[in-house]
C-alpha cells in the first residue's frame, strides 16, 4: 500500500511562541546589519558627490546613491514589520501566560472548594458544641480538683499566750547556757577592759672599770 500511494509526510512540530518570537529577533538583528552597511555606503556616497564636479560623473553616483537609499527604505520597511510581528507575538505569549495562570488558579479553588466540602460533610456544629461543653466541664473540674489541694492542711488552733510563754522561756534558757559558757572559760581566756600594769624600773647603769 505505500508503494503504490507512498508515505504521509513527517508532521513537523508546531514551534512555539517562543522559539517564534527569537527567529523574527534574529531576522530584525540580520536586518539592521545590513541597514548599517548601507547607510556606511550612502556616506561614502554623499562625499564622492561633495567632491565631483556637476556632470556625468557625479550623475552617476547620484544614480548609485539612489539605489542604495531605495535599498535602505525596503530594509527599513522589512525591520519594522519584522519588530510589530515580534511585539504582537510577545503580547500573545504573555495573554497566554496569564490565561496559564488563571486556569490553574481556578483549578486550584475548585480542588480547595471540593475538598472543603467533603470534609464539612463530617463536621456536625452540635457535635462540636457538645464536645466544647465537655472540655469545659472537665477544666472546672480540675480547678475545683486544683483548690481542693492547695488548701492549708496546717490550720492548727493556738493561742498566742502560749506561744508568748514558750519564747520568753526559750529567751530565759539561751541567756542561761551564755551565762554557763562564760563561767567555764579560764580568765585568761576572758576578756577584759583594764589596761595592764607596768612597773616603770630604772636600768642600771653598767659600772665603770677604775
Amino acid at each position: 500500500m505505500h508503494r503504490l500511494f507512498g508515505r504521509k509526510p513527517p508532521t513537523q512540530p508546531t514551534a512555539s511562541l517562543t522559539d517564534a518570537i527569537d527567529s523574527l529577533d534574529k531576522r530584525s538583528d540580520s536586518v539592521e546589519v545590513k541597514i548599517a552597511k548601507l547607510d556606511a555606503q550612502l556616506s561614502v556616497f554623499q562625499q564622492k558627490i561633495a567632491n565631483t564636479r556637476p556632470g556625468p560623473g557625479q550623475t552617476a553616483l547620484k544614480q548609485r546613491a539612489m539605489n542604495v537609499l531605495r535599498q535602505k527604505k525596503i530594509y527599513e520597511s522589512q525591520l519594522q514589520q519584522l519588530q510589530q510581528q515580534s511585539f504582537n507575538m510577545e503580547q500573545a505569549a504573555m495573554t497566554t501566560e496569564s490565561l496559564k495562570n488563571t486556569m490553574a488558579t481556578v483549578q486550584t479553588m475548585q480542588e480547595t472548594a471540593r475538598q472543603l466540602k467533603s470534609q464539612s460533610k463530617n463536621v456536625s456544629i452540635e457535635k462540636i458544641e457538645k464536645l466544647q461543653d465537655e472540655i469545659q466541664d472537665y477544666m472546672d473540674a480540675a480547678g475545683e480538683l486544683n483548690e481542693v489541694l492547695g488548701q492549708n492542711m496546717t490550720d492548727i488552733n493556738v493561742d498566742e499566750e502560749e506561744l508568748d510563754a514558750e519564747l520568753e522561756a526559750l529567751q530565759q534558757e539561751s541567756s542561761w547556757l551564755g551565762d554557763q559558757s562564760t563561767a567555764e572559760k579560764p580568765s585568761y581566756l576572758m576578756p577584759s577592759n583594764e589596761l595592764p600594769n607596768f612597773v616603770d624600773e630604772e636600768v642600771a647603769e653598767p659600772s665603770t672599770a677604775q
